[in-house]
This record gives structure tokens, sequence and C-alpha cells, in this order.
């Protein structure tokens, strides 16, 4: 949580950074990287931010039964727009996941995949603590934790240089 909090509060820093002098940005990317850059920043946190609350209006959509005959032709295209664009997210979360377990060979881990609903939802936690911490202490930066993992070199080293180093004591032993 803390690792992607800091990353969604770069996200709208960097944003609001470039954003100070949006011509000059705009000549420095050109339109389409200009474009490209906002929709990685900006458009990623915006994202996150939304993901519960239009996850939610799709839920309550389909429990709500099918609009689709409501409000007349105007009203069905919507739905169904809506409907296309809620299902081709879903693809895009579900999609890259089973592609990289099958780059992989890791088929045993694709059970794991119906939880990224979950994953982003705390995604978007993290999203809305960013903007949280941003206004109350713009200057905190949450530090990840590194070299924990048994395997990790980080971690033998972390663990080597915590030793107690050996004094060397007045005795004189022979050798």
């Amino acid at each position: 949580m803390n690792q992607r909090t800091r990353w969604m509060k770069g996200y709208v820093q960097t944003c609001v950074a470039h954003s100070r002098n949006p011509r000059t940005t705009l000549a420095q990317l050109g339109p389409w990287r200009f474009l490209g850059a906002l929709a990685i920043t900006f458009g990623t946190v915006l994202s996150a931010l939304g993901y519960p609350f239009f996850t939610g209006l799709f839920l309550a959509s389909l429990l709500r039964g099918s609009p689709d005959t409501l409000g007349g032709s105007w009203h069905a295209a919507w739905s169904a727009g809506s409907y296309a664009l809620f299902v081709s997210g879903a693809a895009a979360i579900v999609i890259p996941a089973c592609v990289a377990l099958g780059r992989r060979k890791l088929w045993r881990l694709l059970p794991w995949v119906a939880l990224l609903p979950v994953y982003y939802v705390l995604v978007s936690a993290a999203a809305w603590r960013s903007l949280v911490e941003l206004a109350t202490s713009p200057f905190r930066w949450n530090k990840t934790s590194h070299g924990l993992a048994r395997t990790s070199r980080t971690g033998l080293i972390q663990k080597h240089m915590a030793r107690p180093a050996r004094t060397m004591s007045l005795k004189t032993e022979p050798p």
C-alpha cells in the first residue's frame, strides 16, 4: 500500500509540475507526447480514483435489470456503450495477466486472476490516500522496505552490515 500510494502521489505531482505551464510542456513534447504524458500520469490516477464508483454503478445496473427497454434508442445506445466500455476495461485487467501467466508457464496461478478486481480496489484506496497525503503532508514519502526476501541480495548485505564489527583485542595472540 505504501509503495502504490507513493507511485500515485508521484503521478499527481508529476502531472501538476508539468501542468504549471502547459504551453511550454506542449511545445517541448508535441501534441501526441503531451496527451500521452497526461494519459499516463493523470489518467492512471483518475482511473484508479473512479474504479470503485464505476464498478458500483455497473453492478447496480446489472442488479436493476436490463435498462435497454426503458428509455428508447438513445438510452439503449448509451447502455450498450457503457457495458462495452466496462467489459473492455475488465478485459484490459484480465487478458495481460493471463498472457503473462502463459508466457511464464505459471497456469497454477490462474485462479488468482479472479482477485484482480479486489487488487484494483486496493489501488484505488492508495490513489485516494495519495490525494489526502498530498493535501495534508505533501513532503511525506512512504518508503518501501526492500531486501526482506530470503533470496534477496540486498537482504543479505543488510544482514551482514548489521552484525557487530569484530574488534581487535588488546591481547596479542601468537599466530
